[in-house]
């Protein structure tokens, strides 16, 4: 898809899944699971946009063309733009912070 598309997809609130693909150095398009017209079309920051308005529990499969494997997948992020990685790590710096503050009471 090299050219803007006539007519841009609404969102649907109960969506959970994007795709968001780069097709050149400055053009991004954003697909929800059905992946029949996008939902945004444009450069990085119009896209990333739309993005900031999903809701937090939406999963972007973000995919780049590879000149040698074709559509390439990566990273999987939510919204918020956090990864599963960054989210584990968040959780346990909680819960140790969470454990330490229950020893320090405890004192």
């Amino acid at each position: 898809m090299k050219q803007k598309p006539t007519h841009l997809k609404k969102i649907d609130i109960k969506e959970t899944t994007f795709f968001n693909f780069k097709l050149d150095a400055s053009t991004y398009v954003l697909y929800d699971s059905d992946m029949g017209e996008p939902v945004s079309y444009g450069s990085f920051n119009l896209v990333s946009a739309t993005i900031s308005n999903l809701s937090s529990n939406c999963t972007i499969y973000y995919f780049e063309l590879s000149t040698s494997e074709g559509w390439k997948l990566k990273r999987a992020y939510k919204p918020d733009k956090t990864t599963a990685e960054d989210r584990d790590k968040q959780s346990k710096i909680k819960d140790k912070k969470e454990e330490n503050q229950e020893d320090k009471s405890k004192k």
